[in-house]
């Protein structure tokens, strides 16, 4: 009897440890550094500057490091807002939900380990891949 009833406590006692309030953290949400810049369906070599570009997101905010090489001086910019995902023309959108100066278009790739970005409705995307 003092079996089943230890039996029965530890049951409990894993029951309540498995919460229904923990949820799954989204597969988007994470620090993604530079893989590939593609701008007029061409390949931008990765240099010096733009190897720094990176994102960061959480549950609700983007933060987007972009850099830029400009008469061979390397200049960076923060594009940053809260935000709602959203599906918009059928793909995964990232709707700016303050101002509206920015917004990306994304999908994830090879297993969550690639993340898509493209502004708006532009044909140019950087890839971006998981930070280990």
């Amino acid at each position: 009897m003092k079996k089943v009833l230890l039996l029965m406590s530890a049951a409990l006692i894993g029951l309540a440890s498995c919460s229904k309030d923990e949820k799954e953290e989204d597969p988007i949400v994470g620090e993604w550094v530079i893989e590939k810049i593609v701008w007029s369906a061409k390949v931008t070599p990765l240099d010096e500057c733009n190897k720094n570009m990176k994102v960061v997101i959480t549950d609700k905010h983007i933060a987007y490091y972009d850099t830029a090489k400009i008469n061979n001086e390397c200049y960076s910019t923060i594009h940053e807002y809260d935000y709602q995902k959203v599906m918009l023309n059928g793909k995964g959108y990232l709707k700016n939900v303050g101002n509206r100066e920015k917004a990306y278009y994304y999908s994830l790739e090879e297993n969550n380990t690639k993340l898509r970005l493209s502004l708006e409705e532009s044909t140019d995307y950087t890839i971006f891949k998981r930070k280990q």
